[in-house]
């Protein structure tokens, strides 16, 4: 996208998606996009229709890079994802 900002000006960004992803909503879908969206089309004067394809982006980077540590992790100690439903399964019992 071509947007270049000083690290100290995505400061305000980031605390309303922070803000937005807080707020509980009906199946926690919303929250942080509409405040992405918001903050990308009122601090930095983006097109609302880029705002929305930059907010997908992100949150999808977001939840890549958070299933890859985790996968990971689960490597590293050995474990896979039918082991850990195994493993959760049996602490509720």
């Amino acid at each position: 996208y071509h947007l270049k900002l000083s690290y100290f000006l995505v400061c305000p960004y980031v605390f309303l998606i922070l803000v937005g992803a807080s707020i509980p909503t009906p199946g926690m879908v919303g929250g942080f996009d509409y405040f992405s969206k918001l903050g990308l089309t009122s601090l930095y004067q983006i097109v609302p229709s880029r705002a929305v394809g930059m907010t997908i982006v992100i949150h999808a980077i977001q939840v890549a890079v958070t299933c890859l540590i985790g996968y990971a992790i689960l490597w590293k100690e050995g474990l896979s994802l039918f082991q850990l439903k195994k493993l959760g399964e049996e602490a509720k019992k």
